[in-house]
């Protein structure tokens, strides 16, 4: 009966957790939905960032498209396996398309923040490009 999430309410619409260091980083930027899950990612070399949701905003697009096209670097989008994280993730890459940035898209069995240093590695390996 115990809810799986705190909710805390709706953050700011271009809220990025992880984003300001993320920016100034070198390589691809991997959305995940929560913040764990951004840790864990980092532990394992990933430049990776929290969207803080299932949904991406118009506001956190703008953002990440900037850093990306200034970086001359990638976006991965890694939401979690369940019917909101499909929906995110082809709704995201989607938004990433009309800004004309082509988005890489990762699928696992589970949630990011489960696997090891090792498994994230190859997860970020086998991403896959998402037509436009």
């Amino acid at each position: 009966d115990k809810p799986k999430y705190l909710y805390l309410g709706k953050p700011l619409p271009d809220t990025i957790w992880g984003f300001p260091d993320a920016r100034e980083r070198q390589g691809d930027i991997v959305i995940v939905e929560d913040i764990l899950s951004a840790i864990k990612l980092r532990m394992a070399g990933v430049n990776s960032v929290s969207i803080l949701g299932s949904d991406i905003s118009d506001g956190q697009v703008q953002k990440i498209a900037r850093a990306v096209t200034s970086n001359k670097s990638s976006v991965v989008i890694w939401l979690d396996n369940d019917k909101a994280g499909w929906k995110g993730a082809k709704d995201a890459i989607k938004q990433f398309a009309l800004q004309g940035i082509s988005a890489w898209n990762i699928t696992s069995e589970a949630d990011p923040k489960t696997y090891n240093k090792e498994q994230i590695q190859a997860y970020i390996k086998g991403a896959k490009l998402c037509p436009i």
